[in-house]
């Protein structure tokens, strides 16, 4: 893993690369899935807090992302069904990058 930091008189960012490089069919899956799945989760913890503060209807802000990454998470998986089909390589990129500046 990589990180560095960059600092100017307005912001800081730190990033780190989570995943970098070729990965065969059944690691390309885990990784899609881990990344995904994890963030599915916290919007689902996200709705859950939201919910027992108003004991209102699920919100649909966080239903809405969880379906955008289920949708997404679909894509990937199709994508490397392509690969694996055509012989191709899977190439994984993931960064997590915060940056912090003045409200």
């Amino acid at each position: 893993m990589i990180a560095h930091e960059t600092a100017t008189t307005e912001k800081i960012s730190q990033e780190t690369k989570l995943a970098n490089g070729v990965f065969n069919n059944s690691q390309a899956r885990d990784i899609v899935k881990n990344l995904i799945d994890c963030q599915i989760n916290f919007y689902k913890l996200e709705n859950l807090k939201s919910w027992e503060a108003c004991h209102s209807e699920e919100n649909t802000h966080w239903m809405k992302k969880i379906d955008e990454l289920t949708k997404k998470k679909e894509e990937f998986n199709n994508l490397i069904d392509k690969a694996n089909k055509e012989g191709l390589e899977i190439n994984i990129e993931s960064i997590l990058e915060i940056k912090l500046s003045e409200k």
